[in-house]
Parts: C-alpha cells; structure tokens; sequence
C-alpha cells in the first residue's frame, strides 16, 4: 500500500479514537451526573397512584437525588431531615412541592427547579442551612410562608423575570404589585431595610433568621406585625412601627437577642403576650421628647426600658392623641408609644410623580416625607 494512503488510513483510525474517547467521557458523565437523578431515585420513594411522592427513605444515603418524571407533586414533609441530601433537580412534571417537603436538609447545597412548578407550600427549604442559591421558575403562581426560613447560607435568589406573580429586589421577595413582603432572604447583606411605601402587609416568618439585619422600617400601609413576622431575626437591633400599625401579633418578635429599641409613632392596640418572647429585657421604648429629630437611624440612648419616661397626659399633648385608659393594651402591659421624628419635623412630604425627587424617606405621621439632599 503506498505511504500516502497509509497516512490517510492511520489518520482516519486516530479521529475514530478521538471519537470515542469522547463519546465515553460523555457517557461516563452521564452516569456520574444524570443517573443519580433518574435511576437511583425511583427505589427509595413511595409514590401514590396519584403521582405523588409521599415518603423518601431518608436513609437512603444518597447525596443526589432526581425526581421521576411521573411524579405530580411531592408531598408535605416528604424529604424533610433528609441529612445526606446535596444536590437536588426537580422536573418541569411537578407542580406542588408540599408544606416542609425539604424542611431541615440541612446539607443541600444546589436545586434545580424546572419550568412547571407553580405551587411552593408554607416552609419548602426551610431550615437549609447549606443551601447558598436558587433559581424560581416563570411558571410559579404561589410562594408560601417561610420558604427560606432560617437558610442562613443563602445569599442569591433570583426569580424569572417573566413570572407574572412575583419578584425580588435586593435580596427581598415580594408580590408583582409590591403590596406583600413575602420574604427576606436570611442570607441577605445589608444592615438596615427601610420597607416600600407601597407594602401592605408582611407574611409571617418574612424575617425568620435575617442574622444580618439590625434596622428596619415598617411601611406606613402596615397596620398589624403579623404571627413570626421577625421571629429569630438573630441581628436585629431597631425597628420603626408608623402610626399605621396597631397590633403586633403573637411571637412577632420571638427570640430577637439583640433587639434594643422599637419606635412606634402611634398608639399600638393589642400586643400578643408572646410577641416579645425572647427578647433583650434591656429593650427601650423610644420617647419623642429625646429622639433627634435629624437622626436618620436610631439613637445612642433614648427612652426606657418599660412606657415613657413623660406622663401620659404631656406625650399626648405633643403627638396630638388623646390620653387615657386607651394607652393600656389589651394584655395589660404599657403600649409602646412615641414619635421618634416628630409631626411638625421640618420635612416635605413626597410628591412621587416629580423626577428630580432626591433625598431621605420618613415616615411621619402617617405620610411620607422626604428631606431634600440635592443631587
């Protein structure tokens, strides 16, 4: 055979090698990175004839784990302490992901949720003290309570941004119309929080374990703290209730050690017996005769640490509310009442539709203000 034609025969048989070489390389992933996914699954899960997957065999050991393409929804508490548990993909097939279906799995570090999912329940991933990302689908219609309750570790969520029913902004989830604060990411950065003007209400565990936060502003559209709103949000030092808020629910600020001042503008109605539970006992009221009226966040020191240190009879007269029985709340102990910036303060309420709007936002009196800063 003549040299020419051997070279083009040897270079033939070197591209077959490289070819398969390849081809098993591709092979020897898939085994590595899909199998665990599709054909490992299936023999640890119970799976109705609904297409639901009940139970997972929690013992199992295994590190990855896919769910079948036959399953519908994956049941309430169904992975829930599933300790060996590290990567996880959910199929487009799955719409309902149930009440604590992953609840303290607490070695997840990676999921993947395809588009098909529309339905979260109360306390999915909570608990995931591993878990650092995640991505949520267009197709999600419903994101329960305390999805990300306590994930520590979780720093970036991020939502498809043509999901009709929410999105998230600096780390914070809310509803498309910003009425509703869903939820805080716990692993969010940042020190402080002033909320939107435009939120309503908060859902309770929204601030569950925020260990970086130590301000928030509440809204001056919130008229209730609702139950474990703030409950183990380990950081947190400040917050300002406006005179909008008139109740502060059970457990609302559960277990907040570090929590030293609340602000409240208006006369709070019902506090629950629990909604301190936990907290500092050297925790101060503010009172709007010591609060700066320039400070932009909390004070030095301020207040004391049970009522007012004025009579009842002198605050109402500043703030322009009547006295009275009516500054008792309903469980017996002193309401928390102040107005940390004052409502006569020297500030100019927000004309929201003026481009050329710079400045702080306050919320005084149950309006926004803002104090010019220039550009």
């Amino acid at each position: 055979m003549p040299q020419k034609h051997k070279n083009k025969l040897l270079n033939f048989y070197k591209l077959l090698g490289l070819i398969s070489c390849g081809l098993i390389a591709i092979i020897a992933l898939t085994i590595v990175f899909v199998r665990p996914f599709n054909a490992h699954a299936g023999s640890s899960m119970e799976i109705n004839g609904n297409g639901v997957l009940v139970r997972y065999n929690t013992r199992d050991g295994a590190t990855e784990v896919g769910i079948p393409q036959n399953v519908r929804a994956i049941g309430d508490q169904a992975f829930m302490g599933a300790k060996n548990l590290e990567r996880l993909y959910i199929t487009g097939n799955v719409e309902i992901i149930g009440d604590k279906a992953f609840y303290g799995c607490d070695h997840l570090r990676e999921v993947i949720i395809d588009e098909g999912t529309r339905d979260i329940k109360d306390s999915t991933f909570a608990m995931c003290t591993s878990m650092s990302k995640i991505n949520l689908p267009r197709s999600l219609k419903n994101l329960g309570n305390g999805v990300f309750a306590g994930d520590t570790s979780l720093y970036l969520v991020t939502i498809d941004s043509l999901n009709t029913d929410y999105f998230i902004n600096d780390n914070v989830i809310y509803n498309r119309n910003s009425t509703k604060l869903v939820e805080v990411i716990p692993g969010r950065q940042g020190e402080s929080y002033e909320m939107p003007f435009t939120v309503k209400s908060i859902s309770p565990y929204a601030f569950w374990g925020a260990e970086n936060l130590k301000s928030v502003r509440v809204s001056n559209q919130v008229t209730s703290i609702t139950p474990f709103a703030f409950t183990n949000a380990t950081g947190l030092e400040y917050v300002y209730l406006p005179n909008s808020v008139k109740s502060i629910q059970e457990y609302a600020f559960r277990d907040c050690k570090r929590l030293k001042t609340i602000a409240a503008e208006g006369k709070i109605n019902y506090i629950a017996d629990s909604a301190f539970s936990g907290v500092s006992e050297k925790m101060e009221y503010l009172d709007s005769a010591v609060y700066d009226s320039d400070n932009t966040g909390p004070p030095s020191s301020a207040g004391k640490e049970t009522g007012n240190s004025k009579s009842d009879t002198e605050s109402d007269e500043e703030d322009g509310s009547s006295g009275g029985d009516d500054n008792n709340v309903s469980n017996g102990g002193e309401v928390v009442f102040s107005t940390p910036w004052g409502t006569r303060a020297p500030y100019k309420e927000i004309d929201t539709s003026d481009p050329n709007l710079y400045g702080t936002g306050k919320i005084v009196g149950g309006k926004t203000y803002i104090i010019p800063t220039g550009k």
